[in-house]
């Protein structure tokens, strides 16, 4: 009977335990609602955030088009999208000062719209973390199409267009662990401006091609991030640029056709650089300004209509660069030699330099690019007590140039016919 008794009250808790789960389980998924704007009294997408709880879904319809709005998402776990995608569904800012959308929370999913005519299209504010922007266009904004806030982290923007906005069409603001794919920038300042931020930042397969000044900017310390198989042809300065920033990785980028350099590094130290194009940028391929200990491999610099690869150093230490395999006009060599003496003899480079080499021996060298670009042919920097004789370095921007470099001795060499410079000494 007491057994009896035990198996009925074993039998009643597990049943009991049952129940509960599966009346907690279905109160969970019935507290996630749907909200459609305009509808049910959400005639604004500010209403429906409002109305909302954790869990719900905002989809907001066609007919909402062209309606004035700045939004303020103050709440966690919400998902806001269009109902047809951002060709169909814009939102315009009702006050030209403020965001069209200004998250303040953290898991906030925003898709489908286009955001126009507020300071910033979608704005994530102070330590807003693990939001989802995708497959919006945000265009006209004052500043930014997009913005990731102080030590916003762990978002991901993808798919999205941020054309004409007058600052940056994606910053990141003194943020870190974001991810950008596969997201377009046009016609802004600066396509994608990385400012201040650090740590693990990751912009894969994004393209910033077509009038921005910049097409990627990496300024004041911004370390320890990811450019991969980016994109950025056709802008009005730099393709890619390194402003005082270390030890980030550029792998499989292409700046291609932009007005000044292709790739830009200022006052920036250990980055790598592997298998990297720039091609036909109106100056310059590569330039290494005042920057030291980066590592260059496999990277393509060639029809660059000044030089293919340049370093201009004002100490050894900024001469201290590891560059190898790295193809120039005409697909014929870059030759980089820096902290030692070297000796060269019947060899043919598209450019030679020489940093930091002091008593090199060059004898008997041809420089040839390819038929339609020249670029400069021996360079010299803080390299001294050298000798260069028998080289051949004709057809070129400047033949010879010797930057900050003394007691070399040059004999027999030719250097005609190039665009500017025979042989060119600088201090």
């Amino acid at each position: 009977m007491k057994s009896e008794t035990k198996k009925a009250i074993s039998s009643f808790g597990i049943t009991a335990i049952l129940v509960i789960a599966v009346f907690a389980m279905f109160t969970t998924v019935a507290s996630a609602a749907d909200i459609y704007v305009p509808e049910g009294g959400n005639q604004t997408i500010q209403q429906a955030v409002d109305n909302a709880t954790a869990g719900d879904t905002i989809i907001v319809r066609d007919a909402y088009t062209g309606t004035k709005e700045n939004i303020v998402v103050n709440k966690a776990h919400l998902t806001i999208r269009s109902e047809n995608g951002s060709a169909l569904t814009i939102v315009n800012a009702s006050n030209p000062s403020g965001y069209v959308f200004e998250v303040t929370a953290s898991y906030v999913n925003i898709s489908g719209f286009t955001v126009k005519d507020g300071h910033s299209g979608i704005y994530l504010g102070n330590n807003v973390n693990h939001c989802n922007i995708s497959d919006n266009n945000a265009t006209n904004n004052t500043a930014d199409g997009f913005r990731l806030d102080t030590s916003s982290h762990d978002n991901t923007l993808t798919n999205n267009t941020a054309n004409s906005n007058t600052e940056a069409g994606i910053l990141c603001w003194t943020s870190s662990d974001n991810i950008l794919t596969n997201n377009t920038a046009n016609s802004n300042d600066y396509g994608f401006w990385l400012y201040n931020s650090s740590n693990n930042n990751t912009l894969t397969n994004n393209t910033a091609n077509l009038n921005n000044k910049d097409g990627f900017l990496l300024q004041d310390s911004s370390n320890n991030n990811t450019l991969a198989n980016n994109t950025a042809n056709l802008n009005m300065w730099y393709g890619i640029r390194l402003l005082d920033s270390s030890n980030n990785i550029f792998t499989n980028n292409t700046a291609n056709s932009n007005s000044y350099y292709g790739i830009w590094l200022k006052d920036s130290s250990n980055n790598t650089l592997t298998n990297n194009n720039a091609y036909n940028n109106s100056r310059y391929g590569i330039y290494l300004d005042h920057s030291g200990n980066n590592i260059l491999t496999n990277n393509t610099a060639q029809e660059n209509n000044r030089l293919d690869l340049h370093i201009r150093a004002s100490s050894d230490l900024e001469c201290n660069n590891k560059i190898e395999n790295t193809t120039g006009s005409g697909n014929r060599p870059i030759g980089y030699y820096n902290d030692s003496a070297v000796s060269l003899a019947d060899s043919t480079f598209s450019e030679l330099i020489l940093c930091n080499a002091d008593h090199s021996d060059i004898n008997n060298v041809t420089i040839e690019g390819s038929a339609t670009k020249k670029n400069n042919g021996v360079i010299l920097v803080r390299t001294d007590f050298s000798t260069l004789s028998n080289i051949n370095s004709s057809n070129n921007y400047e033949g010879i140039w010797l930057y900050s470099s003394n007691n070399n001795t040059l004999t027999n060499n030719t250097a005609n016919e190039n665009n500017n410079l025979g042989i060119y000494m600088e201090l």
